[in-house]
């Protein structure tokens, strides 16, 4: 974490060291922010152990202090606030087993359950995950008429400027994998077991519009939709410059999805009218001699036109060792 002093930066370390997976800043009413963070410490009894930590910067005392406590119990996998901090929205396990997320809103003293979505699953399969050698029982969720399992609501955004609605717009992308020859899964219980390499990645977005403090789900904008990416991460910002905000998925280009190379990121621009439109990036810059990489859509130097940021995932160009390299195309 980096604050001003008088001579530049100076790097504070507050809390414990964590495996973090959700990190966001929330907006408070003075105009600061709280850092929150939520993620793996290791494991107690063989079971994941969890850490939420948040922060805040006391202009009276000139320090960071712990405001966890002010805070619900956050998601590892997601943890999201809207640009005023008024809503607060986690991944978040239900009690049979479905995935979704929970919302809060902010009260004067505490965070409030405000509403909860949830997919239940439909089926349970023996699964033997990548870094396993025995099967476990996993569940299966119908979604866009595919079994997806090793599902989570892992990323969310909050889309202003959509033109899709003067409400507070979230996207939650779920994430899974879809079995790459079979349609219908044997259920568990009847000796047979499905290995993850068996699989190749999902995600899909799901709409929610917030109308007086509740998830309202919306029908997807999106045309032509690219189910089949692997991506961790996706932005909502405007990369046109028509003052409509855009979506854009950084999808991983690897031999874990074989029919994707290059880097180019998924891009589904506004059109104004409430349509996101799945745009051609076969023309975007590549990286073709990496075994895997992945790009990102920003304005790196600051001149108001989005720039094309790829570099390589992985530290071999294909069969030969090398370092980490960076790639930004400027646009013009």
């Amino acid at each position: 974490m980096l604050s001003q002093s008088d001579f530049g930066y100076k790097v504070e370390n507050p809390g414990v060291k964590n495996w973090f997976h959700a990190v966001d800043a929330v907006k408070q009413e003075n105009g600061l922010f709280d850092f929150v963070f939520s993620g793996f410490l290791g494991s107690k009894d063989g079971q994941p152990y969890e850490n939420d930590q948040a922060f805040r910067f006391d202009p009276k005392s000139n320090s960071i202090i712990d405001v966890s406590d002010e805070y619900p119990p956050l998601s590892p996998n997601s943890t999201r606030s809207n640009h005023d901090g008024e809503f607060l929205v986690l991944q978040s396990s239900g009690v049979n087993g479905e995935d979704g997320i929970q919302m809060f809103r902010k009260g004067k003293d505490q965070w409030l359950l405000s509403d909860e979505y949830y997919i239940p699953f439909d089926e349970q399969i023996d699964f033997i995950a990548w870094n396993g050698t025995e099967a476990t029982v996993a569940n299966v969720f119908k979604l866009n008429d595919l079994s997806v399992t090793g599902a989570s609501m892992d990323e969310m955004c909050f889309m202003e400027n959509s033109g899709i609605t003067e409400n507070p717009l979230l996207i939650a992308k779920f994430s899974g994998m879809v079995h790459r020859e079979i349609d219908d899964l044997i259920e568990t219980g009847n000796g047979v077991s499905y290995k993850s390499q068996d699989f190749r990645p999902m995600n899909t977005m799901i709409f929610f519009e917030i109308v007086d403090g509740s998830l309202k789900l919306l029908l997807s904008p999106i045309i032509n939709e690219d189910y089949f990416v692997n991506a961790n991460f996706f932005d909502c910002d405007d990369k046109t410059g028509d003052g409509f905000s855009d979506l854009t998925v950084s999808a991983f280009s690897d031999e874990y999805l074989y029919d994707r190379s290059g880097g180019a990121p998924v891009l589904y621009v506004n059109d104004g009218s409430g349509a996101l439109v799945n745009a051609d990036v076969s023309t975007f810059p590549a990286i073709t001699w990496r075994d895997s990489t992945q790009g990102y859509l920003h304005d790196i130097n600051n001149d108001g036109i989005t720039d094309l940021v790829l570099f390589g995932l992985s530290t071999t160009y294909i069969g030969v060792e090398s370092a980490y390299d960076i790639y930004i195309f400027y646009g013009k």
